[in-house]
């Protein structure tokens, strides 16, 4: 058995390996499933899987197994241990279904577009909707599933347009993408600016605030009937990272994100509908984004779609030492092949070309 350590500074890791099963233990652990070597496809795969027990809020237990040794271990435990693990491995083997409703097979590159003066990477790069129309059919071109629009930036300490500003901004973009026969997603916190996106034909909700932007999200959100991408983020772009804290990252923000898919499961969302997103960069330090990137299996235990987004982000920078955003393609294309590896479904990506590149070395090497 393998303990996760807490060192001075809070930080907390998974330490070495352990192969043996802990005799027993308590009805109220949490316990989670990282699969290892994942393999893409309609019906997700894996070699070996990590059990890892959360005793406590500092206090977790790791063990490497088999799915059958695994079973034959939680039939020995509590019924209510067995019920975790059950439940954690039908989780698993649930199809990811894709936004154009079929089960996704190859991982699918969202591009990102942003019309916005402030964006922290590509702000005010298309300052007309027909520069954003005409970039986003370039993204398309060069391999990307889904076009991306936001008209709102999250950057850190960025400060929310109104509703009208950033309908000006979406709306004509994601009608000439649609009417170019693209996949489009809209990137945004207001129900209102989601019911206008899809009339103009968004396949896509992506919410960088998981429905917390307003009361009425997620009643809007069912009733549309539209794939949602609920983002962890720990506070709101303008505070998030004034002190972000977290007991173990990967752990609280898994527990974060499997409470709000319940909370829209039970308002209406079909299950199959949800996407969701550890949030990297949103409300979190270098290290929390290195733990969650390090624990990023466990997030399929949650049964449905991982999308992330590495590209470009400061943590890249820091380990880097590069602070223009545009000029860490390379870091960006570390992590997201990590992230693939990881059976990650949506990479959501600034470089399309390059991306797109990657990944066919990748999947053709793999292969």
């Amino acid at each position: 058995m393998a303990k996760l350590n807490k060192t001075a500074n809070g930080k907390y890791f998974l330490g070495p390996l352990g192969f043996e099963f802990p005799k027993s233990v308590s009805r109220d652990s949490l316990i989670y499933l990282s699969p290892i070597d994942v393999t893409i496809a309609r019906v997700m795969s894996w070699q070996q899987i990590d059990l890892i027990i959360r005793e406590s809020a500092g206090t977790f237990t790791r063990v490497r197994t088999n799915e059958l040794a695994l079973k034959k271990w939680a039939d020995q435990q509590l019924g209510e241990v067995q019920i975790k693990v059950s439940q954690r491995l039908s989780a698993l083997k649930i199809p990811r279904i894709g936004p154009k409703g079929v089960p996704i097979e190859v991982p699918h590159v969202m591009a990102v577009l942003n019309v916005t003066p402030d964006s922290f990477s590509d702000g005010g790069n298309y300052s007309t909707p027909d520069q954003a129309i005409s970039a986003g059919i370039k993204m398309a071109s060069y391999g990307a599933d889904i076009i991306d629009v936001g008209g709102d930036s999250t950057r850190p300490k960025s400060m929310q347009p109104s509703a009208i500003i950033e309908e000006e901004r979406v709306l004509p973009v994601v009608r000439g993408l649609v009417k170019a026969g693209l996949t489009v997603s809209i990137d945004t916190r207001r129900p209102e600016v989601m019911v206008k996106g899809a009339s103009e034909g968004a396949a896509i909700l992506n919410d960088v605030s998981a429905l917390y932007g307003s009361e009425k999200s997620i009643k809007v959100v069912s009733s549309l009937g539209l794939p949602i991408i609920l983002t962890h983020m720990q506070g709101i772009p303008e505070n998030m990272q004034d002190n972000p804290t977290y007991n173990a990252a990967p752990f609280d923000i898994f527990d974060w994100l499997e409470t709000r898919v319940l909370d829209c499961q039970k308002s209406g969302i079909m299950s199959k509908k949800i996407i969701i997103d550890p949030g990297i960069g949103f409300g979190k330090t270098l290290n929390h984004n290195i733990e969650i990137l390090s624990n990023l299996g466990i997030f399929h235990g949650l049964g449905c779609p991982i999308c992330i987004g590495v590209s470009r982000k400061s943590f890249i920078g820091n380990l880097g030492k590069e602070n223009n955003p545009k000029k860490r393609l390379a870091g960006s294309l570390a992590a997201m092949l990590h992230c693939v590896k990881e059976g990650v479904q949506i990479i959501r990506v600034h470089d399309v070309k390059e991306t797109v590149q990657a990944l066919s070395v990748y999947r053709s090497i793999k292969q």
